[in-house]
């Protein structure tokens, strides 16, 4: 569970791992970066930070991570993500996936 330390902040302190994360945040153009990219991962070279994509289960509401990825040449075509939470693999347009 991650609880924001106000409205603006990206930092969240995770309560399951007792560290601070980054928020997910919807940043549509990074998303689709990465997928013209073909790469799930998106390292910012300024910062040094590696974002990843993340999406809400469909099931529990809980953010999932990056289970599978399908290739057509070199980008994305498909990505399947896992709850983190309860296992489900599920799938989500690139509208509704976040980056963390």
């Amino acid at each position: 569970m991650v609880i924001a330390l106000d409205e603006s902040c990206e930092l969240g302190w995770d309560l399951s791992l007792r560290r601070w994360v980054m928020k997910p945040v919807k940043d549509i153009e990074k998303v689709k970066r990465m997928f013209i990219q073909g790469q799930p991962d998106l390292v910012d070279v300024q910062t040094g930070h590696k974002y990843s994509m993340v999406a809400h289960c469909p099931k529990d509401g809980n953010f999932g991570s990056v289970g599978r990825i399908e290739r057509a040449g070199l980008s994305l075509s498909k990505v399947t993500f896992r709850c983190t939470s309860c296992f489900t693999e599920f799938e989500v347009s690139q509208d509704d996936i976040y980056i963390r």
